[in-house]
């Protein structure tokens, strides 16, 4: 990851959830003085035995532009520190989905092709 952001030279680098690769990316971002950008900042289960947990207030604290999706992600930004580059903007997953649906019919979109072979839901086939 650290090599192709260091080919790409991308004006920031765009990271999502919670994930190892979404801390990863983080991390190599932040070493090469790249800005990161983080969609689900803020969200915290306050549990730090979860490995996630742990991915998410570390990409936070290395993320120079932050979306959150709710109030209360903002406030937990808040609480730690975090209020520069901060952005409430809601959840961005029915944005995809929307799209999903508004462009392919539901039979294309639970047919076994549409999705490389795998089928969403069995009981429609």
């Amino acid at each position: 990851m650290r090599n192709t952001i260091f080919k790409e030279k991308p004006d920031f680098v765009l990271v999502y959830g919670d994930t190892n690769t979404t801390l990863a990316g983080a991390l190599a971002a932040v070493k090469l003085h790249i800005p990161v950008a983080h969609i689900e900042a803020g969200l915290r289960s306050f549990n730090k035995n979860m490995p996630e947990e742990i991915n998410r207030v570390l990409t936070d604290h290395c993320s120079d532009i932050l979306f959150a999706p709710t109030d209360k992600a903002v406030e937990n930004l808040k609480k730690e520190g975090i209020t520069k580059g901060v952005y409430k903007v809601g959840d961005v997953i029915p944005i995809p989905i929307r799209y999903s649906f508004y462009k392919f019919s539901t039979k294309e979109l639970l047919s076994s092709n549409f999705f490389g072979g795998n089928k969403i839901i069995s009981k429609f086939s």
